[in-house]
């Protein structure tokens, strides 16, 4: 298990854990001069020993865990937070192919309107033509009367 670790920065931006030691941005404690100060590991004696993690040879296990290993942890993804992309990007998939049905559907009502329209204009118009047709007709007539 990993336990997270807080680092408090004070007025002079050094960074300190919870118990006031002095850490860098990875969380190493360091000494008085900013040497990183190891951890060590107690063998089975109890007495303390040095393990360097870059020369221990790595397992099967430690490629399973790759947040403990990989410095760009944010990158790394769970399969959680994968499927909570995937799922909010189908959902944001289905909101536009609705909105582009309402726009198609509202194009139709227009379209529709319009044709109407157009209609009842073309039948005015034929309406007025045919009625200065007959006039032309009339006044043709009676200019032939006249001569």
């Amino acid at each position: 298990m990993i336990a997270t670790l807080v680092l408090q920065r004070d007025e002079n931006g050094d960074l300190h854990d919870p118990d006031g030691h002095l850490c860098n941005a990875v969380g190493q404690k360091l000494d008085a001069q900013g040497t990183a100060i190891p951890e060590h590991d107690t063998d089975a004696t109890g007495a303390a020993i040095h393990v360097d993690e870059a020369a221990r040879p790595r397992t099967l296990a430690d490629y399973n865990r790759p947040h403990e290993y990989y410095t760009n942890r944010s990158a790394i993804l769970s399969l959680v937070e994968q499927a909570v992309y995937q799922d909010e990007d189908q959902h944001r998939l289905y909101e536009m192919e609705f909105k582009l049905e309402e726009l198609l559907k509202d194009q139709l009502e227009m379209t529709e309107d319009m044709n109407l329209h157009l209609d009842f204009l073309c039948k005015v118009l034929n309406g007025r033509l045919e009625t200065l047709d007959t006039r032309v007709k009339m006044l043709h007539t009676q200019a032939s009367q006249t001569t």
